[in-house]
């Protein structure tokens, strides 16, 4: 993405076709049967880290840490707002999906039957 702006990058992920660079696929359809179905037990929003650690460290029956590995220098990456409404729009599944992972604080258990 060297090059574009992140608006740039969001419009190009959201086109009808996307360059190679913009073809990161959609969390709804990775772990969804399609249909809203999740087909995933556990899923955890990264924004909620604490989430996922303590859900380990109680499967595992001993404390979990994570030691922050490659991260990446934070950088001024503004987002239009209407650049953010078409995104919402357009990748609106997905948003709902994330939504409803963070209303049960960071971590949506999804039983498979």
């Amino acid at each position: 993405t060297k090059g574009i702006s992140f608006d740039q990058f969001v419009l190009e992920v959201i086109s009808d076709d996307p360059p190679e660079r913009a073809q990161i696929g959609r969390q709804f359809n990775f772990l969804t049967d399609g249909q809203g179905r999740v087909m995933a037990d556990h899923i955890f929003a990264y924004s909620h880290q604490a989430a996922f650690l303590m859900f380990m460290s109680e499967h595992l029956q001993h404390p979990v840490e994570i030691a922050p590995k490659n991260v990446s220098p934070r950088v001024d990456a503004p987002l239009h707002a209407a650049t953010l409404a078409k995104l919402r729009e357009v990748r609106s599944a997905d948003f709902m999906l994330y939504d409803e992972i963070v209303a049960q604080e960071g971590h949506l258990h999804t039983p498979l039957d």
